[in-house]
């Protein structure tokens, strides 16, 4: 046989596989770079088409109707009668799995004859529905949507951006970002929502008699876990803020840049809207991706410019949302924000300026640029905020004032920009009397609500008081009042430029009012002017605003140091030893701080006024106009014309205002011109009387208070009550008083120091059992008259001890036995020498706690009804070569 006449092979076959083998081991030796392929993880994608497990429509023009047997459902958007689809699918996915997309596959027509455009949503159902019993108002029998349609925030989640179509045929509809959530939550079913906007369409359902057009759900899956989707953020706008271009004339930007930075994740989707709930059939195509356009990208960061053909509508609110896709696929939430792009009338003044007229609602936008409501102390309860009329009002008691919001933010003013003037200009109705009104800024912003406020609440439910003067800060302009008067403005440029000067976000609060904090109401009937609001029907009457800018080179600017007088302190004219006020003061200021010699490179805007929120204005002075002094010398003498008047606590500041009329921020200072005058004691010993107001024609300094608290009732402020009791009875319970007198303001000049002084009060009545009572040191310096009890000093905080007894309880400074020769009349004295000086040395208030000594031993024993709060206790006090021998209540 042949195979017999062979020679055996079997030898040489070993021969080779040994050469192989050894081939194989010795090659990655031989080859340094060689490296043994490893297994690379393999990631199986599944494809998977999944039928609903229910189906159906409800409908809002058979709100009452269920069609889960429907053959087709329908999909109509807009309001006067929408649809919406409601679908369950099964889920074999949970947060172990991937799921890379989610197609929603439906198969719609439309017979409309003109336009067939539609907007596809979806949206996740997270409340549960019965598809045998669901309807546009009901998720089951007899249980109610929160909102109808299956729209409450509890029903449904964001709309995801739309499927657009024109034409008949099949709808895919990504509804991956619903899948992925339901899955990480490991949800046994996903279900959706699906909405439109646009024409009318069917689609065909679950019962459709057409197998191929029933809807499925596509998912394409892996076994690997998903991703967190990454995180991102926008950073091309502030959120709220106008979005304008660079221009010079003041114009919003149409094709914005979007923007993001600090990307974690692979891709970045945008997507812009003109509804909050990014579903509005006049949206565009703005929905953008790193993975579908060409941004600019690096290191984390992005750029992509609105294409033409995209581009947005001045007079819009545009909300736009970011989120980030990570590398399996997985999305983040959404982040949602908004800006704006108004509708602005500017107008190129040819020098360098430019000028924006601003009506109250003519910018387009959702909120009108200014706001305004009326107050009125007549009508506690009263909501003015619709009326086409609000009025600042003074009766012969009460009063009535204006609340106004310039909505700032709306316009877009560039960081640069330097406010020429700003005013506020009023149509009136009717004047009364001849009132002065003011406008104020306010040390608060968006406190009141337009249509809720009254003079009682700030909105519908948060109380104020006194119509909200608590928020009064210092007033921008005034206007006078009579009939024949042609002033109708109020200007506003001091306020405007610090709005910019503060970062130029939000709005800007002001009041309107016809009377100071302390000022009088009208003497004989009324006083006021009525204006139109912003309600009016009439466009013409509504207020209306005008801003003149020029772009400056400079968005900074320094502020003075204001060195004399001594903030807060009074200024005294003196004749040997005698003290008076002084009127014709001098004052003083530097550059910056430490004081350095005073600018040359800026003018100076300078006010004095009677109150501190620079209302009752008694001089100003412009530098670039006026030739009182200039900005270099550091110096203005009050003297002739520009004398004050004793008797009164004058406020000024200043500020420092540029060649291209940059206003810088105001420095303030206040000093007293003092109407008291010490009187001679003989020798070389003076004296001052000082009493609650008694230094100024307004009763206001020196500021004095006092009040009593009770053992008996611990919780309970008297403030309220003109009489006080110091006391103790075998209750056992007992009465204090808490007195404090600010004398900081009457600080005598070097070289003169307090030698002594002396509290004293006058009785209503005779005493009771002799009682011992003395004055005690205070501690505690910020008790409030309003608020203190015998647990706490200001209704809030406990005292250390209840009573004041505590380490507020400083040293025992005098006592006096106040017995039975004492009646109705007389005056008790005691001396606090050491608490005033104390106080002077710190330079702080004085405070006092008065109370009977050897409290719960013996018996019933006080002084009834010391006089208090209508007539203060008062101090007069002793200074070196002075004495204040008496502090004298009001009579």
């Amino acid at each position: 046989m042949l195979r017999d006449n062979k020679k055996p092979q079997t030898s040489v076959a070993v021969l080779l596989i040994v050469l192989f083998l050894f081939a194989d081991l010795a090659l990655p030796s031989a080859i340094p770079e060689w490296k043994e392929l490893e297994n690379s993880p393999s990631v199986n994608r599944v494809i998977s088409n999944v039928s609903p497990a229910a189906d159906t429509y409800i409908d809002s023009f058979n709100p009452t109707d269920n069609f889960e047997q429907a053959q087709n459902g329908t999909l109509e958007g807009g309001t006067s009668s929408p649809t919406r689809l409601l679908f369950s699918f099964n889920m074999s996915f949970g947060s172990t799995d991937t799921i890379h997309s989610a197609t929603l596959s439906l198969k719609c027509g439309s017979d409309a004859t003109g336009s067939t455009d539609i907007a596809i949503y979806s949206a996740a159902i997270t409340s549960s529905w019965n598809v045998s019993e669901v309807t546009w108002m009901n998720s089951a029998t007899n249980v109610l949507w929160n909102s109808p349609g299956a729209d409450g925030s509890t029903e449904r989640g964001v709309w995801e951006p739309p499927h657009r179509a024109a034409a008949n045929g099949t709808m895919l509809i990504n509804v991956t970002a619903h899948a992925q959530q339901a899955a990480s939550s490991n949800q046994n079913t996903l279900e959706l929502l699906i909405a439109s906007e646009g024409e009318e369409y069917s689609c065909a359902m679950n019962d459709s008699t057409i197998i191929a057009d029933r809807p499925s759900l596509i998912l394409d899956t892996s076994s690997s876990a998903a991703g967190n989707g990454g995180s991102v953020s926008a950073d091309f706008v502030e959120e709220g803020a106008a979005l304008m271009t660079g221009d010079f004339i003041l114009m919003a930007e149409k094709n914005p840049t979007l923007s993001y930075n600090s990307l974690v994740g692979d891709g970045v989707e945008f997507q812009l809207s003109l509804d909050p709930d990014f579903k509005a059939f006049a949206d565009l195509s703005w929905h953008y991706s790193t993975m579908q356009n060409s941004f600019s990208t690096s290191s984390g960061s992005g750029t992509f410019v609105v294409p033409s053909g995209d581009e947005l509508s001045n007079g819009s609110v545009v909300f736009y949302r970011v989120r980030s896709i990570d590398s399996t696929d997985t999305l983040s939430d959404w982040n949602d924000s908004y800006f704006l792009l108004p509708t602005l009338l500017v107008t190129d003044n040819g020098d360098g300026t430019a000028t924006i007229e601003i009506d109250a609602d003519d910018m387009g936008l959702t909120d009108d640029f200014i706001e305004d409501a009326q107050v009125d102390q007549r009508s506690i309860n009263q909501k003015f905020g619709s009326n086409d009329k609000m009025e600042v009002m003074m009766s012969t008691n009460k009063e009535s004032l204006v609340h106004m919001r310039l909505h700032l933010d709306q316009i877009g003013l560039h960081s640069n920009a330097t406010i020429q003037s700003a005013e506020i200009n009023l149509t009136r109705f009717s004047t009364s009397g001849a009132p002065e009104l003011s406008i104020h800024e306010v040390n608060t912003e968006g406190v009141w609500i337009e249509d809720d406020t009254t003079w009682r609440r700030s909105d519908s439910s948060t109380l104020w008081d006194d119509g909200g003067r608590g928020l009064l800060s210092v007033s921008s302009d005034t206007m006078v009042g009579t009939s024949s008067s042609t002033d109708k403005s109020f200007e506003i440029t001091d306020a405007i430029q610090g709005w910019i000067r503060d970062g130029a976000s939000g709005s800007k609060d002001f009041m309107v009012i016809g009377r100071s904090d302390t000022g009088s109401y009208s003497s004989s009937g009324l006083q006021g002017i009525n204006f139109y609001s912003s309600e009016s029907s009439d466009d013409a009457k509504k207020p209306n605003f005008e801003l003149t800018y020029s772009w400056s080179s400079n968005t900074t600017i320094g502020t003075p140091t204001l060195t004399g007088p001594e903030q807060g302190k009074a200024v005294w004219d003196q004749v040997g030893h005698n003290l008076s006020g002084n009127s014709t003061p001098s004052l003083t200021w530097a550059s910056s701080s430490p004081p350095l010699p005073p600018s040359t490179s800026y003018d100076i805007l300078f006010q004095i006024a009677t109150d501190q929120f620079f209302r009752d204005i008694v001089n100003q002075v412009d530098t670039r106009t006026d030739s009182n002094f200039t900005s270099s010398q550091g110096i203005f003498n009050l003297t002739g014309v520009d004398e004050l008047t004793t008797g009164n606590m004058y406020f000024w500041r200043m500020s420092h205002v540029d060649n291209d009329g940059l206003r810088g921020e105001w420095s303030y200072s206040n000093f007293l011109v003092s109407g008291l005058s010490s009187t001679w004691l003989g020798d070389d010993r003076y004296e001052f009387r000082l009493r609650d107001g008694n230094g100024t024609t307004d009763g206001l300094y020196p500021e004095c208070d006092d009040t009593y608290i009770d053992s008996g009732s611990p919780n309970t402020n008297y403030d309220g009550e003109t009489e006080m009791q110091i006391s103790y009875n075998t209750w056992p319970s007992e009465t204090s008083v808490l007195f404090n007198c600010n004398l900081v303001a009457n600080l005598l000049p070097n070289g003169y120091a307090v030698e002594s002084a002396h509290l004293s009060v006058k009785l209503a009545d005779y005493p009771l059992g002799s009682p011992n009572v003395a004055v005690w040191e205070s501690r505690q310096h910020n008790w409030s008259a309003e608020d203190a009890t015998w647990t706490t000093y200001d209704g809030v905080n406990n005292w250390g001890l209840a009573g004041a007894k505590g380490w507020e309880r400083g040293s025992l400074i005098d006592s006096a036995t106040i017995g039975s020769s004492y009646t109705a009349g007389d005056t008790v004295e005691w001396n606090v020498t050491l608490g005033v000086q104390n106080a002077m040395r710190e330079d702080r208030a004085v405070d006092f706690l008065i109370g009977v000594t050897g409290v719960g031993t013996g018996s019933d024993r006080d002084i009834q009804r010391v006089i208090g709060h209508n007539f203060p206790l008062c101090m007069s006090q002793v200074l070196t070569h002075y004495r204040i021998t008496q502090f004298q209540p009001l009579h």
